[in-house]
């Protein structure tokens, strides 16, 4: 009888470990298929050049929301505060094309904004002055959010944009501080960009990776009715944005899903399969001790 109870024990703990490591496995999927999701919501795309500027304007007016309690993002905070994402907060994108990031601009650091995007780290923050400060969530998929910015080196450009004028930044400083080093955050009379993400993913850390650039550049994206709505406008400014890879970044997330959902099918049929062995062989164990 012990015998019996050691076994049906042992079968069940394989059978929960199975779950559990899949389980884990396709959460980090859906995880990354989720944020590529929102983040693609919130692009300029979606947005012609006078919604970017009211937003702006309203956030300047409003102020800017910074969370002091943001955590490391999975699967179940996402959706816990996917519903609190503002699309009226979105004043822009930044582009490093070197390292294929391509994100909406939140006003504000929260919760909500950071699984989406990067956020603005202080308030009345304008393109080309001063030091523009962002932060983003760097995730356990490197190709999401800010997790590029790892692999951005001294010389790269950072490019930020609001739908009307570009303004490009060179690359001059990169280094990792500790949490409590806010004094990155001063503004400096050379109009700067300094970007901010953790050092690491997936556990809590006091350091941040820091990228600093120094602007060089601000172009005009269409010279001529850069407000105006109608579709042809719009249609050439998001074919300007084309360059930065969107189509492939929707790709790779409807790849992303079709995996997942692979995933899924593939654990029920493993758990089926799990479960109808640990029945035969239970059944057959019974059998052995009726003809006994």
């Amino acid at each position: 009888m012990k015998n019996k109870v050691k076994e049906c024990l042992t079968k069940i703990a394989v059978f929960l470990l199975l779950f559990v490591g899949i389980g884990l496995l396709l959460s980090s999927m859906l995880e990354s298929a989720v944020v590529e999701e929102l983040s693609s919501r919130y692009l300029l795309q979606n947005y012609t050049a006078a919604q970017i500027a009211g937003n702006a304007a309203q956030a300047r007016f409003e102020g800017t929301a910074i969370d002091e309690d943001i955590e490391v993002q999975d699967l179940t905070s996402i959706l816990q505060n996917v519903s609190d994402i503002d699309k009226e907060q979105v004043i822009g994108a930044i582009i490093i094309t070197s390292v294929g990031l391509y994100q909406p601009i939140f006003n504000g650091t929260t919760k909500a904004s950071l699984i989406a995007g990067a956020g603005t780290m202080k308030s009345d923050q304008i393109m080309g002055r001063g030091n523009y400060c962002l932060a983003g969530h760097h995730m356990r998929d490197e190709s999401l959010l800010f997790g590029p910015l790892l692999q951005v080196k001294i010389g790269d450009w950072i490019q930020l944009t609001d739908k009307v004028k570009l303004y490009t930044y060179e690359v001059t400083e990169i280094e990792v501080i500790h949490q409590n080093d806010i004094e990155v955050l001063e503004d400096t009379e050379t109009p700067a960009v300094t970007l901010i993400t953790c050092d690491q993913t997936g556990v809590g850390t006091n350091y941040r990776y820091l990228v600093k650039g120094i602007l060089i550049n601000i172009s005009q994206l269409e010279k001529e009715k850069l407000y105006e709505d109608s579709e042809q406008v719009q249609e050439e400014i998001n074919e300007y944005l084309e360059v930065f890879h969107y189509q492939i970044k929707k790709k790779t997330r409807t790849y992303r899903l079709w995996m997942w959902i692979i995933g899924v099918g593939g654990l029920a049929a493993a758990l089926l399969w799990t479960g109808n062995m640990m029945l035969k062989d239970s059944r057959t164990s019974n059998e052995s001790d009726e003809l006994k």
